[in-house]
């Protein structure tokens, strides 16, 4: 199974964790496509949330 998701907007510290929350519903195992060319990322926790999330 294959989920592909489109983000748009701001990552940021205040953000990551509606970023995160986002991803609930994705079964382990899965491929996951992450769509960021609508994305500015502002600091090191966005790229530490892409991190965790494909961990």
């Amino acid at each position: 199974m294959q989920n592909i998701y489109s983000i748009r907007g701001q990552l940021f510290f205040a953000s990551v964790q509606d970023f995160m929350n986002d991803f609930d519903d994705v079964k382990e195992g899965s491929r996951l496509v992450i769509d960021f060319t609508k994305v500015r990322i502002w600091d090191y926790s966005g790229p530490g949330a892409v991190d965790k999330l494909v961990a």
